[in-house]
Parts: structure tokens; C-alpha cells; sequence
């Protein structure tokens, strides 16, 4: 038996159909009121807590045997999917997996697609994960058997398939070229090998557009292709491709419609470039070249040496896709490798998590195509909610990475070596979405950009890229144009780029023509060929603060200030830079230290400041004149050490931030080392078990806890003991476990009382088995000599991350970052731009640290901008006047509330001008009528709310939906029901007409409205233009008892991954403010939080081992596991 929370009943194990008819029973109310049970016999209250646990005992063991599913090599899809009796086929395993399945995967290649029959659920994902320990790869590729000679060294075999332009040969481990002139002798695709052409057609030929070299060989080139990159001044920043249309002697012709026009007119073949030619079998003469025949479909090849291809070494791609989750959501891909084909989310793929994966080669494309972009992509991200993580994704001649969608995530991956092309591709190419996170990334070795950084209101921080701009010029890093974006480019480091041509122009951040709304900061740029910063033409509301841009050949920053383009609102402030550089009068380009045109404030020129100049470690030295030279910035220097905020990247006694991915590429993703796929630089050696302090601080303030970052190698699940000494012995300790594989580990020591002010403390860590004593130590790191300073505090104050747009509301809660020297007063005060509207004091004791301070007002504020928070410290029992120090946020905007009219749940949908309903059923061919009222379902309406006052109105009866027919909109057109509710004209906005009456408009239509045809009695429905007068488009909504009251409304559905976890998890689907609670089985409360970013990571390794319910007031509930 177990307990359905939900309906207060005992249910017997015989009426169970199947696992998944269980899962995620458990609900608790978020009262924590005492559940009613039905109890047989009138049992003590004793008996019933014995047979709840009982019955807990049963749900925890049901939910966390979610159903394995097998599947090996030497299975067969007639077995049953067991661990004994495997399927063979993934394709198997996935058309009997349901939501919260998990498909086990054997050693070994598959050579299939990757395709859930259906969806999972929130909390409940279709997991595709490797077996413990074993190496799966997901493969696009076809080995090849059977050879024939065709003449000379070529060989050549007969296939059953063609791709075109995404055709892609391997030999063995080899990536083989497209039989061409000149060869690629160096087997690396960025350095081109290519000549410089002697003539061409010009900028304005499109077609019997032609180049000319006298080099080119004396074959017809006809069906091949060129590819050319122009690079006269002012040009370089695109490479191109053409189909060759016919040859003579030195010449080859085709045709150059490109869009936009810049592709050609910028880089003419008349204005002289790098080109090569490819594609015809008359150039197959070099080791590792192919050549395909698309009328016979036959593979041409010449192998090293000569001879024929031995059976299996060469593969050539079949499939274009190893991973296809389009039309899915909530599945997890997991630990294994996918070669020679994308993984595909596209618009309608949501909340899809892709983890420890290895991506090799997953596209390639030739590249003639009309505009800048292939448009193809290793990993395609275009739906909302997904997340790549821990994975490494490399080698393609496109985009590795292609993300759009909304709220999409790439976190801790390691992403190299794309865009052989030249084009507007890149490692990362961001665009056309929002709310995109880049977060502790390792990218490296693009064609063109290491990322293109479209998105708007994204975060791109904790990054490592470096060597981009492998063929092109005038680009960089991370590249962006135009605008508004309300980008976000923090704690990065960009260095070590250098064009491939003469034009000097690898910037590390360029925020091309008319950029608008960035916000650049704590950022490390060094080594780059141009300017650290560049920003171009009408440069608006950028902020370029504490950035140390330091050996940059071009200056710290540039500006091409076009005639007629002037910068606005562009503050430089808190800087560092090596040297003071003066601008080059030979460049369209304004090179210079810190631009010319920008609000200039608070910068440091200096090339001693710092740890290691020459050995590039650019923290700061505690004699270095950046420290306390820079301004405060509320929000960017919050925290600060010392007088005032350093200026730069990094603050002398803060944290020194280390960018990038947390594991070892040699041990990949997983920690197993390499899969033998092409291009891998991991090894196959056994994991070592070792250890090593992270940047562990050696001056410290006298604290009861210490937080450590400890890196870790593992080779099997091990404990990480980090202990804290004084000369004379030991202090505390903390332990946790960390699983096999490689990462880095959080540990937080606690202390019995704050450590003596003096030096001689000891960080000490080892690593042991599980279970063991230090005796068993396995390996040991140590710090030794940390000081513990004498704590003195400056009084100061400043907000942290105050929002400068809120919603009305009656109170608001700030956090103060604040010292105190002695006990002091902190008040927060809230002004409109007339005055005072309220204020909140507190009293805090000395030392520092942040304080929430809510603010109660008289009555929420009226929507406008011109808002005030203010703040200041100051002595006990004094006034305003006597304060120490003070901050402020000016030009705060109040939004007016938003309120949902109608809550989710079962309506009625009456007229307001009679007892008539509205009423849909078969009868009528579905269509929407008006009808006397009855007790049925069919006159009985679901409203289910999605953002904005917007709904779908789904019929009880019928269980379809309102909608307007073929989306048309016109007056008079009618309205009926449908099966679903995915497009516009299947979506209603509610507005409010007058008392208790609403309006409502199709969202395909919003100049019409529902209307009852003229007021007529059993009246078919229509939509007519909406009049606000219009009686006979008002209408009652009348409640039948809602089940959701209004601050329940759901937002988002509620996941925690990874599942089971012991360390941490990361939970999606919340908001910055939510109360997150975790309960035990028993319904007691083990953690509550107030969450401070949307998608928190939550420590849990405090906790025991169990099945545990997270809950967010108002969403969903979910379970997970803490090992």
C-alpha cells in the first residue's frame, strides 16, 4: 500500500498498474498542517505514526528505484531491458521508456540516432546515461569496407547515401580534406594553406564573377569551389565560398550573390586575397584527400603511402544528427560521447539537461552558402531551459555551440577548435535568444570570434578564451554589434590573440558599431594583437569598470569614432592598464589608454603592480598603486578591501578568482579519461587520487568558518578532510565525500571561537578512502605560515545589487554591505524624486558583513522613475547629520503591480446582459455557442494563465480549446474549439471592461474580441472589432472553486539536477526572492532559504543520506535524492 498525500487516502498495493503512477506522490502542505487519515478501528495515535513511517519507508524505496532500462551491444531488442536481459538498440530502450526512466548504456559504438519516443516530466527526466565506469559513443559515422582501385593510389567504394554539402571522411583518427589546390600539408585546417590571387572580378560583379592566378593548375575546376578572403585595408572580417561555375588557363569563374552585399563588395577577388580550390576529382593527387561522385555516390580516397584503405579504417558521415530531442522536454543525456553529428534542441526542445558529454566533430559543412553564416552547429540550443554542462565540444566548421531560446545555460564546458570557414560562426554564437548564462567556460581556437555575443540581458562570466581570429581579422574574443543587449561581460579572461594576416586587428572584447547597453567589468585581457577594448561608432550606455587590460599591442582601448558618430553615456572607470599609448594616424581607428571620448575615472597605469607581470598572474601586489585607487560602484565593488575599492580585475585580500572549467581536460568530462576519438589530447591512465589547496588565502580576518576550494582527482569515491591548525595544534576540521572523477570541492571549516590575531596558523587537506581514518591518508596538501591579522573595520556602507526597477509594493528589502568599527546605526531610507517617503533603522555590531533591511512604506509608491534609496552609517543615538558614510541609488523606476484577473482553475462564462453561457460540444461541430444554462461540463471552462493576463480556455466536456479557426481575423469570423492550444489563435488575453466584466480578445487579433453576434438569444459566437462600449463583449467569469489561490499561481515547473547528488544541487524553475524549504520524510523542515538569483545551487553535503522533498511556495513540489 501506500499514501496518496494529495487525496488524504490509503491505496493497497493490488490497485497499482504501474511504477509510474507513483512517482512524485509525496506532497506536503505548506502549512505543515497534520494530514487526516481514514484509520481503521479507532488506532492510538501511536499506531499511526509506526505505519506512516512504514508507509514512508515504502514511497522513499518505490521513488528511488525509478525503472532501469538496459541496453548492450550483445543484447537483443527482444529481451526485456534488464540488467540480465538487455536490448540491443538504444531506439529500443527509448520507445518503452516513460518519464523518470533511466536508460543504462554499454560499452561501445551505436551507430543510431538518439531519439525519445516521448517527453519526461518536472522532477521526473528520461535519463540516456553510459554504464558506471564504461565508454559509450553515439556515432553519425559509417566505417567503410570493400575497396576498389580506381587508378594510380586512388581508391573507391559505393554508398547508399549522399549529404551534400555536410559530406565529412575520416581515416583512423585523421579528419580528410576535400581533394584541393594547394594541399593541406599541415593537416591543420586554420593556417588555409592557400596562394594570394593576381587579379578578379570587383566589388559590384555578382555574376561572371572571377579570379585569376597564375598558379592555379590547368584541370577543369568546373562543380568545385573557391574559397577567398580578401584583406585590403578597412576589410579581412569575412572568408567566402563559391560554387566554380567553369575554368580556363588561370581563371575560375562563378557566381557571388551574397547577403548582405558586404561579403562581396568588402572582399573583391579584384582587391587580392588568400584563396584556395577544392572539390574535383582532378585534384585528388595528396595523402588524406576524398573526393565524392553525387550521381554514382561513390567515395574517392588516397591514403597515406599509397595503398588501399584497410576495411573499417575510413568512415564517412550518414547521418547528420546524433541527438535529436526536438519536440522533447525534460530529458537528460549523460556522460557519454557523440562523434561526427549534432545534438539538436530547436525551439520546441525545453528544459533538456546535457551533461558530461564528449562532442567530437559533430558538423561539418563545406560552406557556400548566400549569407555570413553556415548556420550549423555541434549542439543546437534554441528552446528554453536547457543546459549543457561539463562537456566538451570540439572540432566543426561552423558554430560549436549555436544558442538562442530562453533562459539556456552553458556552464563548466571546455568548447575549441570551430569555424574553419571564416564566417560569422564561431565556438559560441549567441543569438536570437535571451537570459543566456556563459559560465565558467574554457574556449579556445576559433576562425573568426571565440564567441558572438547577441543575446540580450545575458551574463557571460568566469570564462577562459583565448586564440580566436585563426583566419580572419577585425574581430576578437568575444564580438558584439548593436543593440540595446543589457549584456553583462564579467570575471573573464581573455589573452593570447593574434590574427592570421597582416591587418593587426584581434581585439579582446569588441563591442562593434553603435554597441549599447554593457556592462564590462572584473575582466583580465592581456596578450591580444589590437585593443583590449574596443568599441565602435555611437557607443551607448557602456560601463568599462575594474578591467586590468595589460600587454595589448593596439592599447588598452580603441574606438573608431565614424564622421558624424559620437559615444553616449560610456564610463571608463577603475582600470588598469601596462603602459600609456598614443594613437596610431595611421588607422581609421582612435587607439589610446583609456578612451578619449569615454567619462574617464579612477584608472592606473602601472606595469609593477602586480604578482607576476611576466608570468601573467596580474593579481595585485599590497605596494601596487591600484590598491584603494578606485571609486565605488554600487554593485561592482561591493565587499571591498581597505579604504576604498582597488582599481582592476582583481581586489588586493579578496578573492582571486581563477576562470574557467573545474575539471582536467586529460581525464575528459568524466573523469575516464579519452573515448579514442579524433582530436581527443585526453589520456586513457588511471586516475590518481590527489589534492591541492585552491588559491587559499594566507592573510586573514579572525572568523568562527573559513570557506576552502580544494582541487581534486579521485579514482574512486573518496573523503576530502580539510583541517585548520594553530602553531600549537589543531582547531577544527570538516570532511566531505566527493565521487570518482576529477572537480573541485567547497569545504567550509567551522571554528569554536574566532583564531588569535598572530601568524603561524596551518591549512591542512588529505584524501582517504571512505570510511577511514587520516592515517589512511592517500595524498596531502598544506599550507603553511597563514597570518590571522589584526581585524580592524572602517565604518561604510553601500548597497548590494539594489534593483533600479521594481514592482509596486508596500515594503522593500535591501542588503546593506556595511563595516562597522563599534556598534553603529544603519538606516535605509526611500525618497521619490519630491522626498522622504520612509526609512528603516537597524542596529548592527562591529565587524562587517550584509544586512537585509526591509523598508515599510504607507502605500506603494505610484509607477514613474525618478526614485531614491539612500543609506548611511552613523553612530548610536545620533541623526542624519552625523553620518559616517553614506551611498545612494538614483533614478529608480516603480512598475505598476501586475495582477492576475483571472486565476487558474473552472469557469463559467456568462453574459452579461442575460443567463445565457457559453457552451461547445460535438453537436454543433464543435463550434462556440450560447446557451440557457444546465449543470454540464460542456458549459464549464478552464482557464489556465500564461503570462500577461493571457490564457488558454480549455472545454471541460470536450477537453478542447477556444479558439478562432484558421487564425483568421476579420468581423464576424467564428469561433469554435480545438484539440490543442499551441498557436496564437488559441490563446485569449483577458482585459477588464467595466465592474465585474471582462473582455476577451484572440492574441492572433487584439483588435477584436469574443462577441455574442448582436445580443442574439442561442447566438453562434464571432469575433468583431473591440469596442470597450460594446456590451455584447462583456462577459461574467464565474468561479466553480478555484484550486490555486493568486500567489500560486505556477511560473515555472520546478527540477533539481544532478539527481541524486551529495555534494550540491542546482535547482531550476525558481525566482530571486523565493522561500525554498526542504522537508525529511516526516515532514520536518531541514533547510529554509530565501533564494538571491534565479536557478540557485544549494549546498547539501550537511545533510544525511535520504529522499527529501523540496518545495517552493507556489510551484511545484519535487523529490530528489541526497546520497
Amino acid at each position: 500500500m501506500w499514501f496518496d498525500f494529495t487525496n488524504s487516502r490509503i491505496i493497497p498495493a493490488v490497485n497499482r498498474t504501474s511504477d509510474t503512477e507513483i512517482r512524485g506522490n509525496i506532497i506536503f502542505a505548506e502549512n505543515n498542517q497534520t494530514q487526516q487519515l481514514a484509520m481503521k478501528n479507532n488506532q492510538t495515535l501511536k499506531t499511526f505514526f509506526r505505519k506512516c513511517i512504514w508507509i514512508l519507508l515504502f514511497i522513499f524505496v518505490s521513488s528511488i528505484q525509478a525503472k532501469n532500462i538496459y541496453v548492450a551491444k550483445n543484447g537483443n531488442d527482444s529481451n526485456s531491458g534488464t540488467q540480465s536481459s538487455p536490448y540491443k538498440t538504444i531506439a529500443k530502450a527509448s520507445a518503452v521508456a516513460e518519464a523518470g526512466d533511466v536508460i543504462i548504456i554499454g560499452e561501445g559504438t551505436y551507430e543510431e540516432i538518439v531519439r525519445p519516443a516521448r517527453s519526461g516530466r518536472a522532477g521526473q527526466p528520461i535519463t540516456y546515461i553510459a554504464k558506471n565506469g564504461e565508454k559509450v559513443i553515439i556515432s553519425a559515422m559509417q566505417a567503410l569496407s570493400g575497396w576498389q582501385k580506381d587508378n594510380g593510389a586512388i581508391y573507391k567504394i559505393k554508398v547508399d547515401w549522399d549529404l551534400g554539402q555536410e559530406n565529412f571522411v575520416l581515416n583512423g583518427n585523421t579528419a580528410m580534406d576535400l581533394a584541393r589546390w594547394p594541399n593541406n600539408t599541415d593537416g591543420t585546417p586554420f593556417t588555409l594553406n592557400s596562394r594570394r590571387n593576381d587579379g578578379g572580378s570587383g566589388a559590384n560583379v555578382v555574376n561572371g564573377a572571377f579570379l585569376t592566378s597564375s598558379q592555379i593548375p590547368n584541370i577543369n575546376w568546373t562543380g568545385g569551389s573557391v574559397f577567398f578572403y580578401g584583406d585590403k585595408p578597412g576589410s579581412g572580417w569575412i572568408a567566402w565560398k563559391a560554387f566554380i561555375t567553369s575554368s580556363t588557363s588561370g581563371r575560375v569563374n562563378f557566381s557571388l550573390d551574397k547577403n548582405p552585399s558586404w561579403i562581396r563588395t568588402f572582399h573583391a577577388p579584384k582587391d587580392k586575397g588568400d584563396f584556395y580550390l577544392e572539390g574535383v576529382k582532378g585534384a585528388l593527387d595528396y595523402q588524406n584527400e576524398w573526393w565524392f561522385n553525387s550521381q554514382t555516390k561513390e567515395l574517392f580516397v588516397q591514403m597515406p603511402g599509397g595503398g588501399a584503405p584497410s576495411n573499417g579504417s575510413v568512415q564517412m558521415r550518414r547521418r547528420k544528427v546524433t541527438v535529436d530531442l526536438s519536440s522533447r522536454s525534460y530529458i537528460h543525456i549523460k556522460n557519454l560521447a557523440v562523434f561526427g553529428g549534432s545534438i539538436d534542441m530547436p525551439r520546441n526542445s525545453n528544459n533538456n539537461l546535457i551533461y558530461g558529454v564528449s562532442s567530437f566533430y559533430g558538423n561539418h559543412i563545406l560552406g557556400v552558402q548566400k549569407g555570413f553564416s553556415a548556420n550549423k552547429q555541434s549542439v543546437l540550443m534554441e528552446g528554453n531551459n536547457n543546459i549543457v554542462e561539463r562537456c566538451e565540444i570540439a572540432f566543426g566548421a561552423a558554430n560549436g555551440i549555436k544558442v538562442g531560446g530562453d533562459k539556456n545555460k552553458i556552464l563548466n564546458s571546455r568548447i575549441h577548435d570551430f569555424n574553419y570557414l571564416g564566417s560569422y560562426d564561431a565556438p559560441i554564437n549567441a543569438r536570437g535568444g535571451k537570459n543566456t548564462l556563459f559560465k565558467n567556460n574554457t574556449i579556445f581556437r576559433g576562425g573568426r570570434d571565440g564567441i558572438q555575443f547577441f543575446n540580450n540581458n545575458s551574463e557571460f562570466s568566469y570564462n577562459d578564451i583565448y586564440r580566436a581570429n585563426l583566419i580572419n581579422d577585425d574581430c576578437a574574443l568575444l564580438y558584439t554589434v548593436g543593440g540595446p543587449h543589457n549584456g553583462k561581460i564579467h570575471h573573464n579572461w581573455f589573452h593570447d590573440n593574434e590574427g592570421r594576416g597582416k591587418l593587426r586587428k584581434a581585439a579582446g572584447i569588441y563591442l562593434d558599431n553603435d554597441a549599447e547597453a554593457f556592462s564590462v567589468h572584473h575582466n583580465v585581457v592581456w596578450n591580444v594583437e589590437w585593443t583590449g577594448v574596443q568599441i565602435n561608432w555611437n557607443g551607448k550606455d557602456i560601463d568599462i569598470f575594474n578591467n586590468t587590460l595589460v600587454k595589448t599591442k593596439g592599447g588598452a582601448m580603441g574606438a573608431w569614432h565614424k564622421e558624424g558618430t559620437a559615444f553616449s553615456n560610456v564610463k571608463v572607470w577603475n582600470n588598469i592598464a601596462d603602459v600609456k599609448t598614443e594613437d596610431d594616424p595611421s588607422t581609421q581607428e582612435d587607439e589610446g589608454t583609456f578612451e578619449r571620448d569615454a567619462d574617464k575615472q579612477n584608472n592606473v597605469i602601472t606595469q609593477s603592480g602586480y604578482t607576476n607581470y611576466n608570468g601573467n598572474k596580474f593579481t595585485l601586489k599590497s605596494n601596487s598603486p591600484a590598491v584603494n585607487a578606485g571609486r565605488r560602484i554600487s554593485g561592482i565593488t561591493d565587499g571591498f578591501v581597505g579604504s576604498a575599492p582597488d582599481a582592476g580585475a582583481y581586489e588586493f585580500g579578496g578573492e582571486n578568482w581563477v576562470p574557467g572549467i573545474n575539471w582536467n581536460p586529460v581525464l575528459g568530462p568524466t573523469g575516464n579519461g579519452c573515448y579514442g576519438l579524433p582530436g581527443e589530447d585526453c589520456n586513457d591512465t588511471t586516475i590518481p587520487d590527489e589534492i591541492a589547496f585552491v588559491n587559499a588565502a594566507t592573510s586573514i580576518q579572525p572568523e568562527t568558518s573559513y570557506d576552502f576550494k580544494v582541487n581534486y582527482s579521485a579514482s574512486a569515491n573518496r573523503e576530502i578532510v580539510v583541517e585548520f591548525w594553530s602553531s600549537t595544534g589543531w582547531l577544527g576540521q570538516q570532511m566531505v565525500t566527493v565521487n570518482a572523477g576529477t572537480g573541485t570541492a567547497n569545504v567550509t571549516v567551522d571554528l569554536a571561537s574566532a583564531p588569535t590575531p598572530g601568524a603561524g596558523y596551518i591549512y591542512k587537506a588529505h584524501i582517504r578512502p571512505v570510511g577511514t581514518t587520516w592515517q589512511e591518508a592517500i595524498d596531502r596538501d598544506q599550507v603553511d605560515n597563514v597570518t590571522v591579522a589584526n581585524q580592524t573595520f572602517a565604518d561604510k556602507v553601500s548597497f548590494s545589487n539594489a534593483p533600479t526597477t521594481i514592482v509596486q509594493a508596500t515594503s522593500y528589502s535591501f542588503d546593506i554591505n556595511y563595516e562597522a568599527s563599534t556598534d553603529r546605526e544603519i538606516i535605509v531610507e526611500f525618497w521619490s524624486s519630491a522626498g522622504w517617503i520612509a526609512q528603516q533603522n537597524v542596529t548592527v555590531s562591529a565587524g562587517k558583513g550584509i544586512k537585509t533591511i526591509t523598508i515599510s512604506l504607507p502605500t506603494a509608491p505610484q509607477p514613474g522613475s525618478g526614485y531614491i534609496y539612500k543609506t548611511h552609517i552613523r553612530p548610536l543615538n545620533t541623526s542624519w547629520q552625523d553620518a559616517i558614510d553614506r551611498d545612494q541609488i538614483d533614478n529608480v523606476t516603480v512598475t505598476a503591480a501586475f495582477r492576475q484577473l483571472v486565476i487558474n482553475g473552472s469557469y463559467q462564462i456568462e453574459s452579461t446582459q442575460s443567463n445565457q453561457r457559453l457552451l461547445s460540444r460535438a453537436n454543433e461541430q464543435h463550434s462556440a455557442i450560447m446557451s440557457n444554462p444546465y449543470p454540464y461540463n460542456d458549459q464549464v471552462w478552464v482557464f489556465d494563465h500564461k503570462g500577461d493576463n493571457v490564457y488558454t480556455i480549455r472545454n471541460l466536456g470536450t477537453n478542447r480549446f477556444l479558439e478562432v479557426p484558421y487564425a483568421r481575423c476579420g468581423n464576424g469570423e467564428n469561433v469554435a474549439t480545438w484539440t490543442d492550444a499551441n498557436e496564437n489563435h488559441k490563446k485569449w488575453k483577458v482585459v477588464q471592461n467595466g465592474g465585474n466584466a471582462f473582455s476577451l480578445k484572440p492574441m492572433h487579433c487584439t483588435s477584436t474580441a469574443l462577441d455574442r453576434a448582436a445580443g442574439a438569444v442561442d447566438a453562434n459566437v464571432h469575433i468583431w472589432g473591440f469596442n470597450s462600449e460594446n456590451n455584447n463583449q462583456k462577459w461574467k467569469i464565474i468561479s466553480l472553486g478555484n484550486r490555486e489561490k493568486p500567489d500560486e499561481v505556477k511560473s515555472e515547473i520546478l527540477s533539481v539536477y544532478p539527481n541524486p547528488s551529495s555534494n550540491s544541487i542546482t535547482i531550476h524553475g525558481v525566482e530571486e526572492n523565493d522561500i525554498l524549504t526542504i522537508y525529511d520524510l516526516m515532514g520536518k523542515i531541514i533547510k529554509r532559504t530565501k533564494l538571491t538569483t534565479n536557478n540557485e545551487t544549494l549546498i547539501i553535503s550537511d545533510m544525511a543520506s535520504g529522499l527529501y522533498i523540496l518545495s517552493v511556495f507556489g510551484k511545484d513540489k519535487v523529490q530528489f535524492v541526497k546520497d
